[in-house]
This record gives structure tokens, sequence and C-alpha cells, in this order.
């Protein structure tokens, strides 16, 4: 495509162009921004807004969140316009963390960045909105994952059919939990995999498995994952590990990337955002 206008723009314009042709009827939307990630590019627009940043790479970071920003405002605006904002099911989240040594970004003070398992890479901001149903300014505690977007939308959605018992999805349905009336965890475990790193958590509790190598960490008094605990916790450790080769057996080999990534080991130690 021949796109004029700045893409981000661009995904705004169109947005809310699809909620105008379909605001009168249910609709599923998805936006999936490119900002913040490459291109690293943005228009004077935005970039003029963050002036007093010297560095260039952090303010074009800046300008092109505050462009996602405009645009995330523009699709509610519409929202409200058309009437549906309050019976209207809305997430907002990221897919990892930020790439800190390509983009400008930060995870601090978490360790690890984009494509790595460690907190740096996965923690992410998630956040969901229903005005006419669920109750707001709430901080949910417990650990979700963006797999609990499908099932949540199908309960939103009252869809009829069921799921089959060879299709079983890995989300569970937030809404009991975030409107109080499920007092338990969404999830007993959580999983990751990212070619050879691999990681679990359960409650406050992580193992990470980079190559043959394993780290314990409990999030709960270290977010940071600076204190390995699978000498002290080692119980811990093995259950953890054990939960992580059923998961991993029950899937496919790892199919991203190209095979010298497949095969990589890292087990330098993490390092940390700054």
């Amino acid at each position: 495509m021949d796109e004029k206008e700045y893409l981000t723009d661009a995904f705004a314009r169109e947005a809310v162009a699809f909620i105008e042709r379909h605001h009168n009827a249910p609709f599923f939307l998805m936006v999936t921004f490119n900002a913040v990630h490459n291109p690293t590019q943005a228009t004077s627009k935005y970039l003029d807004r963050f002036a007093s940043i010297t560095d260039p790479l952090r303010k074009t970071l800046a300008a092109r969140l505050s462009a996602m920003d405009d645009a995330v405002g523009a699709i509610l605006q519409k929202l409200r316009d058309a009437g549906v904002h309050d019976d209207t099911l809305i997430f907002f989240f990221s897919d990892n963390g930020g790439p800190t040594d390509k983009n400008g970004s930060r995870n601090d003070p978490l360790s690890g960045f984009k494509g790595e398992v460690r907190e740096g890479g996965i923690r992410v901001p998630f956040l969901m909105q229903w005005k006419s149903r669920l109750p707001a300014g709430r901080t949910y505690e417990q650990p979700v994952i963006a797999l609990d977007i499908h099932p949540t939308c199908l309960a939103a959605a009252r869809a009829r059919t069921p799921i089959p018992p060879d299709k079983l999805l890995d989300g569970v349905n937030l809404l009991p939990y975030v409107r109080g009336d499920e007092s338990a965890a969404p999830h007993e475990y959580l999983y990751w995999r990212f070619g050879r790193r691999l990681a679990v958590r359960r409650g406050g509790y992580k193992l990470v498995r980079i190559g043959d190598r394993e780290q314990l960490f409990d999030l709960e008094t270290d977010p940071t994952e600076s204190s390995d605990l699978s000498m002290q916790k080692a119980d811990v450790a093995r259950e953890l590990g054990a939960a992580l080769d059923k998961w991993n057996a029950e899937l496919k080999p790892p199919a991203w990337g190209s095979p010298a990534q497949q095969r990589r080991s890292p087990v330098a130690p993490a390092r940390r955002a700054r």
C-alpha cells in the first residue's frame, strides 16, 4: 500500500472508520499498532512534544508512544460518540518487554528484555475496561496472560458453541476473577517458551531455564530476579522443572526463528535493564 499518513495515525483512522461502520451491531476489533516497534520513526508533530529529551533514540520512542496514546484516545472517543463505549469490553496490552539496546526503551527495575523469558521480557502492561460490567479503578494482583483474552471474549459474547475437547484453550475467562466472583488465582501454572529459553511460574516462584541452566526466583520478594534460590529451594525447583518438562513435551518444536536461533543456549548471567 502507498500509505501517505504516519502509520500509527493511519491505524487510528481505519479503526475509527470500522467502528463507524459496525457500531450498530456486535463487533470485534483488534488494533495491532506497529508502535513502538520498528521502524524507529516519528513525525515532528510528536517529536516536538519531547524537546527536553536529548537522547535521540529515547526521544523518538517517546514520540511514537505519544502517537499511539493519541490513537487509542481517538478510538475510545469514537466509541463514546457512537454510544457504545460503556458496553464495549476493551483490552490494552503489550506483547513483550522492550528491546532496551534497540529502541531506547527501559524495563527497569526488571531484568531481561524482548526475546527473553525473564520478567523484563514478559511482564507487560495489561488493562481491561468494560464500564457497564466491571468495577473501575481496581488493580488485579494475580498474574494473567494474553492467552486469557480469547476465552474472556467468548464468555462476554455469550458464545453458545462449546469448545471441542481436542481444541481446549490455554487461557481462562477472566471476568469472574476481575469482578471478584472467583477468589482463586486464574492459573496454577504459567509457561513461556522462546527457542531454548523456557520458564514456568507457580504462585510467586518462577523457574527460568536457559539451555541447560536453571534458576529459581521468588518474584514476590525478588521481582528483579537477582537471587537464584535453586539450591536453597531444590524441591520447588524440581517440581517446577517437572511441570515445565511435561508442558513442553505436549508442544511441537519451536517454529519461530532460524535453525541457528533454535540451537542457541545462552548461559551468561542476566543483564539488568539500565
